[in-house]
This record gives C-alpha cells, sequence and structure tokens, in this order.
C-alpha cells in the first residue's frame, strides 16, 4: 500500500511541479524586464550645458546651441529662450523676452496672479519677460528635466498668447 500511495503522490505532484517552475521562471523574466535601466529615471544634481543640450534634442528641438558665455539657447515656437547655468551646475533659469508689445505692469501682474511655475515682468527697457527656474540640488531625475522643459514651452507659447490678447 505504501508503494502505491508513493506512486500516486509522484504522478499528482508532477504537475504541481511544473506549474511551480512556470511560475517562477514567469517572475524571474518578469523581475529582469522590470530592473532594466531607464535613462529618464536616472537622478542628476548637476547639468551642463551640453547635457541640457542633449536632453532638448531628445524633446525634438533643433538648432539648440550653446553660447560663447555657456547658456543654451533654442527657440519655442520662433521664441528664443535662454537657460542660464548656475556657476556650479545646481540649477538653471529659463529666459524669454518680447520686443513691440503694450504689455504693461497691470497685464504683467495679471500673468503672476493667475499663472503657476513661472513669473513675468517688465524689464528696464518696458518688455515683457517670463522666467521659470530648475533646482537639481537634493536630485531631480532626467524625466523632469523632460517634464520641466514641456513647462517650459507650455508657459512660453501661453504667456505669447497672453500678451497677444
Amino acid at each position: 500500500m505504501a508503494a502505491k500511495m508513493k506512486s500516486m503522490w509522484r504522478s499528482a505532484s508532477a504537475p504541481v511541479v511544473v506549474g511551480v517552475l512556470v511560475v517562477l521562471i514567469g517572475f524571474a523574466s518578469f523581475s529582469t524586464a522590470a530592473e532594466a535601466p531607464n535613462p529618464d529615471q536616472r537622478v542628476v544634481t548637476t547639468m551642463t550645458a551640453k547635457q541640457l543640450k542633449t536632453v532638448l534634442g531628445e524633446q525634438g528641438y533643433l538648432g539648440v546651441k550653446i553660447s560663447d558665455k555657456g547658456h543654451v539657447e533654442f527657440h519655442v515656437e520662433g521664441v528664443p529662450v535662454t537657460l542660464f547655468i548656475a556657476k556650479d551646475h545646481t540649477s538653471i533659469m529659463t529666459y524669454a523676452g518680447w520686443t513691440g508689445t503694450n504689455a504693461d505692469l497691470n497685464k504683467v501682474n495679471e500673468w503672476n496672479k493667475n499663472n503657476n511655475y513661472s513669473r513675468a515682468y517688465i524689464d528696464d527697457e518696458g518688455d515683457p519677460i517670463i522666467e521659470l527656474d530648475l533646482v537639481f540640488k537634493g536630485g531631480v531625475t532626467i524625466a523632469h528635466v523632460k517634464d520641466f522643459l514641456s513647462t517650459v514651452k507650455l508657459s512660453v507659447n501661453k504667456f505669447a498668447s497672453f500678451l497677444s490678447q
């Protein structure tokens, strides 16, 4: 009787063992796929002009230039935009300006009152300016940098439209 029970156990457990192996192999391959490095999840605490130029290129910007002073220059739908990089490379300030508008302090104040993520002002020549900042201290992902650049594009376009109203 003991031999018959062993035989039944072996034949009944074979499908279970195969099933367990399939599940384990599945988890192993899923785990390996999930651990594949995603470059956009890389954390940075500084960025150089060359690195920012690369990220802008990945975002589809053409004609991105690095100025003699180390600033990154590009256009958002025809509007010149400059990224000023801190000397220690731990932050950037985005700058875009317009000339020949009728914008005044009241208009710019209305922008600042109703919009997030940017600040606007009238410069010494009477022209409207918009700025946005990104700080890398503490670490940000490349995905966050790309999201910031999307916010820059959105803000510049929205501000240009706002100025023309």
